[in-house]
């Protein structure tokens, strides 16, 4: 069931609910946790990782490579920009935060 809230009832009661220290908490709390993240899976994976990076280095390119390398390589910016064109806070207004629930 889809809510709908009248133009003027938005404008009216458009103002922040959060406090600056609040959001930074957030986006604090956010980061650390993707930092952990990665430093766990990197100390837990460690030996797979050193022992699959050594192994693609004397491996013959499977044919996905075989056949990519007929064509010439994507300008750097279009890729960066296709990955953050590709992440939620590009998707969304107001920074994120979907507007429909």
């Amino acid at each position: 069931m889809t809510h709908y809230i009248p133009l003027q009832t938005l404008v009216r009661l458009h103002h922040r609910y959060l406090s600056h220290k609040l959001v930074i908490n957030i986006y604090t709390a956010h980061v650390f946790m993707c930092l952990a993240t990665l430093t766990h899976a990197f100390l837990y994976f460690r030996k797979q990782i050193w022992a699959q990076s050594r192994r693609a280095l004397h491996e013959q390119p499977d044919i996905h490579a075989r056949l990519m390398s007929r064509y010439p390589q994507g300008k750097r910016f279009c890729i960066i920009f296709k990955s953050l064109s590709a992440t939620d806070v590009w998707q969304f207004p107001n920074g994120g935060i979907s507007s429909s629930s």
